[in-house]
């Protein structure tokens, strides 16, 4: 094991996954980002992660570390992160991290090893919101943002707003601009919740046909091709790596393990969130009196569901290990999620092709 990158999907896991199997004491994980006496920096620092100015956050530590602009017990904190990062990125030993780093950080090993199907962050789906934009053109003392006299933030929020709803589009190359060197203007914007950086990248983004302020967009990120990839996953998507990656891709298929116990399911309704409301008094009658996982905003109202997992929220955990469990639900990602993928993949899917109709599972 030792002499790899093996990535996990959360901090969370990566610790439980440490310390309840005892991995051999020559591994090492990477650190956890920091968190500052000083509640305005955490603040700072926040927005400029929500806004995709991760470099900038990472310059910021530096500057925190030679104690200019800060208190003597945030240097210290961010003195221990910066040495604890780079003994990490400079480690031969095996190294545990999270499904982003190992994508987007670079670390000596030759092969990285993911717990899961890391898909989610290779076809990255995201929102901007348009008010964001407006809430930047605003500050006028920074209006300039382009440093020319055409502010091209209005001129992309106009772009934007025109945009007809519903068409898959690519971001013209005027907007594909680099804007890095303004993080102390998002820092000091208040209310940005959109990844401002990661938008002018993307692939491909179209409206939201019921929310015009809403952009749906995808980033197409890459694997490393100088190392070797191990996914182990059991629901892993073949077609779609293979579309990706081509020949690269080698399937070992272990499916013929041997099922240990039964699996019974509710087929009559289709138990989304409006179904469940509608049926909620019947399913709780059918639901054996086991932990039952479900929708987060169901679980005051689903007899003995799990307060600490719900749909979105269940990587990681080995809570219910060797226990009967319910599940309740079924969970739909937005629209959004699935065309821009087909779109990445080729798929055609313009608004004459896009129409969603039931199908058979077999």
């Amino acid at each position: 094991m030792d002499g790899v990158t093996l990535a996990f999907p959360t901090n969370d896991l990566k610790k439980q996954v440490f310390e309840e199997r005892k991995l051999p004491e020559s591994a090492i994980m990477t650190p956890e980002f920091p968190v500052f006496t000083d509640d305005k920096l955490n603040d700072s620092i926040d927005r400029l992660y929500k806004a995709g100015f991760v470099k900038q956050v990472h310059r910021l530590l530096w500057d925190l570390k030679k104690g200019i602009i800060c208190s003597p017990e945030d240097q210290a904190i961010a003195q221990t992160y910066i040495d604890e990062n780079q003994a990490v990125q400079s480690s031969v030993r095996s190294i545990f991290t999270t499904h982003s780093r190992a994508i987007h950080s670079s670390f000596s090993h030759d092969t990285i090893v993911f717990d899961e199907d890391p898909l989610s962050l290779i076809l990255d789906v995201d929102t901007l919101k348009i008010a964001d934009l407006k809430k930047i053109k605003n500050n006028k003392s920074k209006a300039q943002l382009f440093g020319d006299d055409t502010p091209r933030f209005i001129t992309l929020q106009r772009y934007l707003e025109g945009v007809e709803a519903g068409e898959i589009l690519r971001l013209p190359d005027e907007f594909r601009v680099d804007i890095s060197n303004d993080w102390l203007l998002i820092m000091q914007t208040e209310g940005i919740s959109s990844n401002i950086i990661k938008f002018l990248d993307c692939t491909y983004f179209y409206k939201d046909e019921s929310d015009r302020d809403r952009i749906h967009f995808i980033n197409r990120e890459k694997l490393p091709e100088d190392k070797k990839i191990i996914i182990m996953s059991a629901t892993i998507p073949v077609n779609i790596y293979k579309e990706l990656y081509g020949e690269r891709v080698r399937v070992i298929d272990i499916s013929d393990v041997e099922h240990e116990g039964t699996i019974t399911q509710h087929t009559k309704y289709s138990y989304s969130r409006s179904s469940l409301e509608e049926h909620l008094e019947e399913a709780n009658a059918k639901l054996s009196k086991r932990p039952t996982i479900t929708f987060k905003s169901f679980n005051d109202k689903v007899e003995n569901a799990t307060q600490n997992m719900w749909f979105g929220n269940c990587s990681g955990y080995n809570d219910y290990t060797g226990t009967s469990i319910n599940v309740l639900g079924c969970p739909h990602k937005h629209n959004a999620l699935y065309l821009l993928i087909g779109k990445v993949l080729g798929v055609n899917v313009d608004k004459f092709n896009r129409e969603f109709n039931m199908q058979t599972v077999e």
